[in-house]
């Protein structure tokens, strides 16, 4: 049980960090390029999409 709680700190961490980034980005236009702005949003994305399928498995 430790280490689910463990994880889910380290994904909301790192979350938090890369939607920081995103809005960081998207407020100085020159930092990155709108491609790469996208690509961070899908992983941010792909990222939700797998905790939600690690929490709803068998436990």
């Amino acid at each position: 049980m430790t280490e689910t709680k463990d994880e889910d700190d380290v994904v909301r961490k790192f979350d938090g960090k890369l939607h920081k980034l995103i809005k960081r980005a998207r407020k100085q236009h020159g930092m990155l390029w709108p491609s790469v702005v996208s690509k961070l949003e899908l992983a941010r994305a792909d990222i939700k999409a797998m905790t939600k399928v690690y929490k709803s498995g068998p436990k």
